[in-house]
């Protein structure tokens, strides 16, 4: 394991296992990632590290607590087909982000906790997200 940003071929596997598995993914506070089961620590993930984690379509569930969310992390975010719960707990992510986020198809649980979205704006995403528990 590398103390840098880069994930390792090595760090690939170890993620496929985990979700293989079906673990989930999440992201801490010093910005690396760890199955929830709490097996595996991997490096701080970057753009690139989310999109190579993404490429399992299989993923439903994904953690990215305390950390910055770009429109493009989004983009890549809503190509996970199955992704029903996402936790987005203090990680800043644009309102814009966020409605393409909760208008995902499976998309059933979304937490915003700690998010600065305004409390009118997080009413109208509500509103349009009939099918999607937000927590805020």
């Amino acid at each position: 394991m590398t103390d840098n940003a880069t994930i390792t071929p090595d760090d690939e596997a170890r993620i496929a296992a985990l979700l293989n598995r079906g673990a989930k993914v999440v992201r801490r506070r010093d910005r690396s990632i760890r199955s929830f089961d709490g097996s595996h620590c991997l490096p701080p993930v970057n753009s690139d590290d989310l999109r190579a984690i993404a490429s399992d379509t299989r993923i439903s569930k994904l953690d990215l607590a305390n950390g910055d969310i770009s429109d493009a992390d989004v983009a890549t975010i809503r190509t996970l087909e199955q992704l029903a719960e996402l936790n987005l707990s203090h990680t800043k992510v644009s309102i814009a982000g966020a409605e393409r986020l909760i208008l995902m198809p499976r998309l059933t649980f979304l937490s915003l906790i700690g998010c600065t979205l305004n409390a009118d704006r997080l009413r109208l995403l509500r509103r349009r997200a009939l099918q999607t528990r937000i927590v805020t």
